[in-house]
């Protein structure tokens, strides 16, 4: 085994486990939903937390938008089949198209899954 392979295996076994975050971000930490996010977004985008739901839609089904059309992801996220995105991206983007109260029911759900990124399937 090579230097570069021994050295990038010691640093995989030495990664901190962050996994007890997940504990934060659940309705039940008394945390407000503001704060849960923000710190999601923040473990998410510093790459303290990844897991990839692997055949989803992001959850959009259940979000009512603005405008009261459906909302798709490549019409309205510009994102094509195949392609993998963060939570918080979408999250981010679905926050002017979305009503207040079905986009805080979807970022509670995004919490409690315990998924950080979805790739596009549907």
């Amino acid at each position: 085994m090579s230097e570069l392979i021994s050295f990038v295996n010691q640093l995989i076994e030495d990664a901190p486990d962050y996994s007890h975050l997940w504990n934060n971000f659940h309705p039940t930490s008394g945390n407000s939903l503001e704060d849960r996010w923000e710190a999601f977004c923040l473990a998410v985008n510093n790459n303290l937390l990844y897991g990839v739901d692997a055949y989803s839609d992001g959850n959009l089904g259940m979000v009512e938008s603005i405008s009261g059309t459906e909302l798709t992801m490549y019409d309205d996220f510009n994102i094509d089949r195949g392609q993998t995105i963060s939570f918080p991206f979408l999250g981010n983007r679905l926050k002017d198209l979305a009503t207040p109260e079905s986009y805080d029911k979807w970022r509670e759900h995004v919490l409690t899954q315990q998924f950080t990124h979805f790739r596009f399937d549907w």
